[in-house]
């Protein structure tokens, strides 16, 4: 998988210069860059989204060749400074009959061969209606689960899946 200028200085955004749009929020005009993706899907306010997270996301869709299905983005109740609000952040689940354990093996397998690596958030849900996952970028790793309305370490919820 090649993301070429994905180092994780561009990646959370700190180097202003090298990010369209001031702010880094989408534009019409960059929303027609997005392949995989459409404005009208269930980002909330898609001008919210963060225009180098979109990107990557739109990328990480094509590598995975599943359709990810995006069930919130800048919208709902989430922890004070939560990525969602900034763009940077989406709950989302996979489009397959593949196991949710095989599902997770192939998102960490993905994020593995990108050099964000360690720059992305990753919880992965299983008791949601469709169990799924949140995917943000971040300045260090972060991987989590929630089961039965408790938080769990990843190695616990890898257990469970």
């Amino acid at each position: 998988m090649v993301f070429g200028d994905w180092t994780p200085t561009a990646w959370t955004g700190r180097n202003k210069k090298d990010i369209k749009g001031g702010e880094n929020k989408m534009t019409p005009e960059e929303w027609k860059e997005i392949v995989n993706f459409k404005p009208e899907e269930n980002f909330g306010n898609p001008e919210k989204m963060n225009y180098r997270f979109m990107k990557f996301l739109d990328r990480f869709r094509a590598e995975l060749r599943i359709p990810m299905i995006i069930t919130c983005g800048t919208q709902g109740k989430h922890v004070t400074n939560s990525y969602h609000y900034q763009g940077r952040a989406v709950d989302f689940y996979l489009d397959t009959k593949m196991s949710l354990g095989a599902q997770v093996a192939l998102i960490m397998d993905r994020l593995m061969e990108t050099s964000l690596y360690y720059n992305t958030g990753l919880g992965v849900y299983p008791d949601w209606s469709k169990p799924g996952f949140h995917l943000d970028n971040r300045d260090y790793y972060a991987r989590w689960g929630y089961k039965d309305g408790k938080e769990l370490l990843f190695q616990e919820i890898l257990e469970y899946v």
